[in-house]
């Protein structure tokens, strides 16, 4: 499994990724127990690689998420990663969604509200994947967004990311921003 990028104190994205991903599923459930959440990966071992070639390591492993994402069909995609910089001084979080996708930038929009409210770092913006391609919110039928939440290569992003306090308060934002858009959304049909 590729670890992702490593944080200047030598924390592995995906270790961090892992304890995101499942604390904000688990406050969605917790908010609507009818919502379904799905995870392509609940620890390390991931059932879709077991016949990647190595030289292709990434792309089989890309591919292995999407074609799980697309069996199951989900309403909402959200992709979660922390960023890296050479600039040690970069800072901030931000997301991206294939143009158009409307549903996904109505709970960015949301999410940015709510984790202003948090005190959480700066907002980089919502990026559109015509200008940067990504095969997570690309290649899947659902409305994607892809979240690069904080950089691991700035220090202050780094604590507050591990700060229990600052951790709840972010998956509680990120997991209130879905649930509340899907219940707006049901809302009018």
């Amino acid at each position: 499994m590729d670890s992702g990028a490593i944080a200047f104190n030598g924390q592995y994205e995906k270790d961090l990724t892992l304890d995101y991903a499942l604390r904000i599923g688990g406050y969605i459930e917790a908010l609507d127990p009818s919502i379904a959440v799905v995870y392509t990966r609940t620890d390390d071992s991931v059932n879709w690689v077991d016949e990647a070639a190595a030289m292709n390591f990434e792309l089989d492993d890309l591919n292995g998420r999407c074609a799980m994402v697309n069996a199951v069909c989900p309403d909402y995609v959200l992709c979660l990663h922390f960023n890296s910089a050479p600039d040690p001084a970069a800072s901030g979080y931000e997301a991206f969604v294939k143009e158009g996708d409307v549903a996904s930038s109505q709970v960015y929009g949301l999410m940015s509200e709510k984790l202003a409210q948090a005190g959480y770092s700066y907002d980089l913006g919502l990026l559109s994947t015509t200008e940067c391609p990504l095969q997570m919110v690309d290649l899947v039928n659902s409305s994607s967004m892809l979240l690069e939440l904080g950089f691991l290569s700035n220090e202050g992003d780094v604590y507050a990311l591990n700060d229990e306090g600052m951790k709840d308060s972010l998956c509680r934002s990120i997991a209130e921003s879905y649930v509340e858009t899907i219940h707006g959304a049901y809302a009018y049909y």
